[in-house]
C-alpha cells in the first residue's frame, strides 16, 4: 500500500477558499442579526402606528355621535317640569341635583304616546347626563313623570372633568341653573370634556326650538345700540 502524497500548495490552497473561517461566520451572523432586528422594528411601529390610527378612528367617532346625540336632545327640550319617583316636582332643565349628576331636562320624542295628567303628550320624556366613575353616562325615562329609567349609556370613558355653562336669556354664561322659575330654560349650554392625553373638547349647543339667534353679551348689545343713536344723530345733523 502507497503511502500518502503530501498535498501540493495548490491543494491546500484550494481545500482553505472552501467554507467560512470562525470570524467570517461571526460577522455574518452579527449582520444578519441586524437586518433582523430592523425587520422586526419596523414591522413593529407599523404596528404600532395602525393601531394608534385605529384607537384615534375610534375615539373621533365616539365624539361625533356624542356631539350629535346631545345636539339632538337638546334641540327638541320643551318647558315641562316633570316628577320624580316619589312625586316631587322638578324644574323642566335641572342642574347639579346630586352627585355626578351634570344635566337632565324633558325633551319630546321619547315617550309612548297618549296623554298624561297634565294635558301633554306622553312621548315627552326625560334625558339626564351624569358622570360617574370617570364614564360620561346618557340616561333616558320613556315618562316624564316618575318613569323608570332605561339602561344607562355610556358615551365616553376615562373622562377627568366635564364642566358646563349656561347661557340666559340676557346672553351672559354662568356656571349653575339655579333659577326660580321651574319652565325656564339657558338658551345654550356649553360642555367641556377633558379626558388624558387628549386635548379638551368644547361643545356649543342650543337649547330647545328658537327661531332666533342667541344674544350677545350685554355689554355687545350697549355698544350696538350706541353705536346706532350715534347713526342716527350724524343723520339729524346731515338734514339739518
Amino acid at each position: 500500500m502507497s503511502a500518502a502524497q503530501p498535498l501540493s500548495a495548490k491543494n491546500r490552497q484550494l481545500m482553505q477558499r472552501n467554507g467560512f473561517t470562525l470570524v467570517e461566520l461571526l460577522v455574518a451572523l452579527f449582520i444578519f442579526g441586524l437586518i433582523s432586528s430592523a425587520a422586526v422594528m419596523l414591522l413593529r411601529s407599523a404596528s404600532d402606528s395602525q393601531l394608534q390610527l385605529k384607537n384615534k378612528l375610534s375615539m373621533q367617532g365616539n365624539i361625533t355621535r356624542l356631539s350629535n346625540l346631545l345636539e339632538a336632545d337638546l334641540a327638541q327640550a320643551v318647558a315641562r317640569p316633570s316628577r320624580n319617583a316619589n312625586g316631587s316636582k322638578m324644574a323642566a332643565f335641572l342642574t347639579q341635583d346630586r352627585p355626578g349628576s351634570l344635566f337632565a331636562f324633558s325633551r319630546t320624542g321619547l315617550g309612548m304616546g297618549g296623554d298624561d295628567a297634565d294635558g301633554f303628550a306622553s312621548s315627552i320624556g326625560r334625558v339626564e347626563y351624569e358622570l360617574v366613575n370617570r364614564q360620561f353616562i346618557r340616561k333616558s325615562t320613556l315618562y316624564i313623570d316618575g318613569g323608570q329609567s332605561n339602561p344607562p349609556a355610556i358615551l365616553l370613558d376615562d373622562v377627568d372633568q366635564i364642566l358646563v355653562k349656561y347661557r340666559d336669556q340676557k346672553g351672559q354664561w354662568r356656571d349653575d341653573w339655579n333659577v326660580d322659575d321651574n319652565m325656564q330654560m339657558p338658551r345654550a349650554i356649553e360642555v367641556n370634556i377633558m379626558q388624558k392625553n387628549i386635548a379638551p373638547l368644547q361643545l356649543i349647543l342650543i337649547v330647545g326650538s328658537q327661531s332666533r339667534n342667541i344674544p350677545m353679551a350685554e355689554t355687545e348689545n350697549s355698544t350696538e345700540e350706541n353705536s346706532t343713536e350715534e347713526n342716527s344723530t350724524e343723520e339729524n345733523v346731515n338734514e339739518s
